[in-house]
Formats: structure tokens, C-alpha cells, sequence
């Protein structure tokens, strides 16, 4: 016979972040689909805002000269502001934020329908559950919209001001950079 010892059971490195996951949307809620949700809409924002280089780009070659092989910038071009080449970009990412308040609500409404899981809600030594189950993901999705919008503008200023030739470059492009 086997030597039969209780071993310590080892957990799996994703099932505490899995139990984590499910106990910060209503129970019935797939949180992987709103997980899939958030990524599409932040796909889809990222893709909208890849306006900004294809604008950059025109007017980066309409900076430009061509003569045989050679470019020479034109006499008085000037690039647009940032400012203006960033116009709409980000608006995928306004819009996700904004699509995130309709989710909290809807994960409220969620308890209060059919079984009226909100009185258990409301009846848990931890006051905050209710909260934590309806408002986890609205704000998860608000961060990483906001992160991801932060870092497209910082990628997006690096790419103007190290592209743009300075003689073309119009001054206080660092201020549009943080008055946008």
C-alpha cells in the first residue's frame, strides 16, 4: 500500500486572480465577457486614433520639395500645431470612459432585478460589496482608457516634435502639448 500523506495543495497562478476577477462583477455576470468587452472598445479606440499618424504623415510630406532624389523643405512651410493634428483622436477613448457609467448602472439594476439579490447584497458583513461588485469594472475600464489615452498623446508628441524638421516647427508646441 501506498504511503498516503496530505500534501499541501498547490494553487494554479491564475485561479486567484480568476477568483478575484468573478467576485468583482454581480454573480450571473461573465466577467470574461466584459473583459473582452474592455479590450475591444480599447482596440478599437487605438485604432481610431491612429488618425493622428496618417495626418502627420500628409502633412509631413507636404513640408517637403522633391527634385530628382533629393528633398528640400519648402520656403516658409510650417507644420500644424499638435493641437490641431490631434483633433477627434482620442474620441474612441471619450467614448469608452463615458460607456462605462451605463455599465455601473446596468450592474446595479442587475441586483435589484428577479431574485432581488440586493437586500443579500445590502445584508453582507462587508458594506462595500455591493459597490465593489458594481463599480470594479466601470473603473477598471475608465483607468485603462485613460492610461492607454495618456500614453498614445506622450507616443504621438514624441513622434512630432523628433519628425518635424525645426525650422518648420511653429514655437510653443510644449505648451499644446500639456493644454490640449
Amino acid at each position: 500500500m501506498k504511503n498516503r500523506t496530505a500534501q499541501p495543495q498547490v494553487q494554479k497562478p491564475g485561479k486567484a486572480y480568476r477568483k478575484r476577477a468573478e467576485d468583482s462583477v454581480p454573480l450571473g455576470i461573465s466577467w470574461k465577457k466584459e473583459r473582452s468587452a474592455l479590450i475591444a472598445g480599447l482596440i478599437t479606440s487605438i485604432l481610431i486614433s491612429l488618425v493622428f499618424p496618417i495626418r502627420f504623415i500628409n502633412c509631413y510630406h507636404a513640408l517637403f520639395f522633391t527634385a530628382g532624389s533629393t528633398k528640400t523643405i519648402l520656403p516658409g512651410a510650417q507644420m500644424p500645431d499638435f493641437k490641431v493634428l490631434m483633433d477627434y483622436t482620442l474620441t474612441g477613448f471619450l467614448i469608452l470612459a463615458l460607456s462605462m457609467i451605463p455599465l455601473a448602472l446596468y450592474h446595479y439594476r442587475y441586483h435589484t432585478q428577479n431574485s432581488k439579490s440586493i437586500y443579500l447584497m445590502k445584508r453582507l458583513p462587508s458594506k462595500y460589496e455591493l459597490a465593489k461588485r458594481c463599480l470594479t469594472m466601470p473603473c477598471v475600464g475608465l483607468a485603462a482608457s485613460a492610461i492607454t489615452a495618456c500614453l498614445l498623446i506622450c507616443l504621438f508628441y514624441l513622434l512630432y516634435v523628433t519628425l518635424t524638421p525645426a525650422a518648420c516647427m511653429t514655437p510653443g508646441q510644449w505648451k499644446n502639448f500639456w493644454f490640449m
